[in-house]
Parts: structure tokens; C-alpha cells; sequence
């Protein structure tokens, strides 16, 4: 097995296989970046490698990663890396037993993933790096001509909508230093309740209701869901209306941001094609539904705020209680 060979070689670089042997190599439900595997040697400890997938030199810094990820070791949110080559992307980490895979339900763990974010985003911490959509697009729209990818009108259409909220979006913007791919999948619970938030590829400076409304749109929260999600992160406080514009209007962002990555990965073999148009598809029925006036004064309205707000109370009752 190629994989096999080539995560042997790996581990001998990182100088773990020299008092012991490689007895079990397990793949596991990967993510859509990369191939992970999970190792498991003759002296009982136990490995993730992780495999760059096809595509990733162009759209992801691995040398961002890796500052990022030993900048946030301070917060003990990362697992630990006992090897990283950043000119490859080949990683190796400690495994840990996510104890969040053990039948708990998404809305159990929603607070625990907050505490992982609001962490993050109030930690001072200052990547080098920016991660915002309209900078990200441009470079993955460049990489897509560089390899005479087709990307539709109905794309091109949508993504100048969104250019004519750019200033709405990010003016006076408080950067902080944000995870920018927050699927249920990167937060981990040990048996000690430590959590763990992982896969930094994406990771830098943004505003961080690019977070929250990735965590919304990645994980399909349904709107209650996604009311306690409000909850957890503001501590009780209801959302203003700009913040709850700015939420629908990046998840808009996200689904065209994806679409584009997907067909770069789509034109390196990986079956994306179903995946793309479902983004372009959701990201023109979001701004139908929530943009069918031009003014963002207008746009909360769409949001039907009476009912959501009702919802809010109700769950910040809940957990007082």
C-alpha cells in the first residue's frame, strides 16, 4: 500500500519508530482537505498523519499553519505536533480520544465549541496572516485561471453582489485571530473535558462572526440551534441587527468561497462536482431569501427577528433554569 510506505517513511523522519515497530495503521473519516490516518506503534502510543491532499500547495500556507499553530499553544487548545514539514504539509500529532463522538448530541456540545472560540478570539494572539473572503477569493480565482477552471456566470453574479458589501462587511473591523473552519469534526473533548479545537490550514486574522456563521452553515444548524449557538457565544446577550446581517451575509461569502475551492480540488480528480453546485445553489437561494432589498438597513427584516427573538428567550430561560 502506497500510503503505508509513505507514512513509514514519515515516521522514521520523525525519529518515532526507532525502539519500536508500526503495528496498526487505521484511515479515518476524513476531512475534505486531507487523508489522516491513525497509527498505532508496538510501545502503545498512538498517532495522527496527516497527508496533504491534491491541490492544497496552491490554496493553503503551511508555514502560516505551522506559526499559527505554535502561536496558540499557549491556549492548550491544539494538540500537540511532533512533526510538521511545512513545505509538504505532512503533520504528525498526538491522538487524542474525542470523547464528543460518544452519542452526544450537537446541541450538547455547542457551548464547549463556544468556549473554544470566544477563547481564541479573546486571546490577544496576532497571526501574521489574514483570512478574509474577499482577498481569499481573489487568490482562488487566480489559481482557477492559472488551471483553466470554468466558473459560471451565475457565480460571477453572485460574487459581485457580495463585492458591494465588502465595506459592510469588514470596515472598522476588529481583527482577531480566528480558527475560519470551524466544522463540528476540529473540536475534540479528552476524558478530562479539555477541549480541543484542530486543523489550522485555514487559520488567521478575520473578524470573528466569520466563526460563528461558518459554525452555523458547516455544521447545518437548524435556526434553534443556532439561536443557542447566539446564546452560548454572547453569554445571553441577543445579537444586534448589523451583527445578525453580517452572519447571514458571510455565510453567502462561505458558500462561495467553498464553491470555488471545490472546483480547484475538483480539476485535481477529487468527485467535488455535486458539492460545488450545491454551495453556488445555496449561496443564490441565501441571498434571495435574506437580500431582496439593496439597503443592509433593510435586510433584518427578511430574518423574521420577532420569532428568533422569542426563540432566544426561551432558551436563555432554559439554561438558567
Amino acid at each position: 500500500m502506497l500510503a503505508e510506505k509513505k507514512i513509514v517513511e514519515i515516521l522514521r523522519k520523525a525519529k518515532l519508530l526507532e525502539k519500536c515497530n508500526l503495528i496498526k495503521i487505521r484511515r479515518t473519516a476524513n476531512g475534505m482537505t486531507n487523508e489522516n490516518f491513525i497509527c498505532t506503534l508496538s510501545n502503545g502510543n498512538n498517532f495522527v498523519i496527516r497527508l496533504p491532499g491534491r491541490g492544497t500547495d496552491t490554496m493553503i500556507s503551511r508555514r502560516d499553519e505551522y506559526k499559527n499553530h505554535d502561536l496558540i499553544s499557549e491556549l492548550e487548545l491544539n494538540t500537540e505536533i511532533l512533526f510538521f514539514d511545512a513545505g509538504t504539509g505532512t503533520k504528525i500529532t498526538r491522538y487524542i480520544n474525542n470523547t464528543f463522538l460518544q452519542n452526544q448530541s450537537l446541541s450538547s456540545r455547542i457551548p464547549y465549541a463556544c468556549l473554544a472560540l470566544k477563547k481564541l478570539h479573546n486571546s490577544g494572539i496576532h497571526f501574521d496572516n489574514k483570512f478574509d473572503f474577499f482577498n481569499k477569493i481573489e487568490l482562488y480565482e487566480t489559481i482557477s485561471k492559472n488551471l483553466c477552471i470554468f466558473l459560471c456566470d451565475d457565480y460571477k453574479e453572485m460574487k459581485n453582489r457580495m463585492l458591494k458589501n465588502q465595506e459592510f462587511l469588514y470596515w472598522k473591523t476588529d481583527w482577531k485571530p480566528c480558527h475560519n473552519d470551524p466544522v463540528m469534526e476540529n473540536f475534540l473533548m479528552d476524558g478530562d473535558l479539555r477541549i480541543y479545537l484542530i486543523d489550522w490550514e485555514y487559520s488567521g486574522m478575520n473578524n470573528p462572526l466569520w466563526d460563528i456563521a461558518s459554525f452555523a452553515l458547516e455544521n447545518n444548524l437548524n435556526k434553534e440551534e443556532e439561536v443557542y449557538l447566539w446564546n452560548c457565544y454572547w453569554e445571553g446577550n441577543f445579537p444586534t441587527q448589523t451583527i445578525l446581517e453580517k452572519l447571514e451575509l458571510f455565510k453567502i461569502c462561505q458558500d462561495l468561497l467553498w464553491y470555488v475551492w471545490a472546483k480547484i480540488k475538483e480539476s485535481q480528480g477529487e468527485d467535488l462536482f455535486d458539492y460545488a453546485e450545491m454551495r453556488l445553489k445555496r449561496a443564490m437561494q441565501s441571498f434571495a431569501l435574506y437580500s431582496a432589498v439593496e439597503s443592509p438597513e433593510e435586510f433584518i427584516k427578511h430574518l423574521k427577528i420577532q420569532n428568533t427573538e422569542k426563540m432566544f428567550i426561551d432558551r436563555v430561560g432554559f439554561i438558567k433554569r
